[in-house]
């Protein structure tokens, strides 16, 4: 029996990240997590990848226990460097 090889499109699937992202853009943890809390322990429970970027915030536990990583805001638009760009984007109304 011949060993299953796989194809090029699968190879190339394998080496990418295939899980959505969202990306939530906030000036405080406390924002985030009255507004819209409960929908990303939701996408982070089914396996998104959620990751909250606030601004003015040093305790970031509570964005962690919904599952979701954090950054800080200022840094991640000061960066040059964009290698993963999200799927979906909330933004904050103080933001806009």
């Amino acid at each position: 029996m011949a060993a299953l090889v796989p194809t090029p499109a699968r190879l190339h699937a394998r080496s990418r990240q295939l899980r959505y992202r969202i990306a939530v853009l906030t000036p405080s943890v406390d924002d985030v997590v009255c507004s819209v809390g409960g929908w990303l322990f939701d996408r982070a429970w089914a396996g998104y990848q959620v990751t909250v970027l606030v601004a003015n915030d040093i305790d970031y536990r509570p964005l962690r226990v919904l599952g979701a990583e954090t950054l800080d805001l200022d840094s991640a638009m000061a960066s040059r460097v964009r290698t993963v760009w999200p799927d979906t984007v909330a933004l904050a109304a103080d933001l806009y």
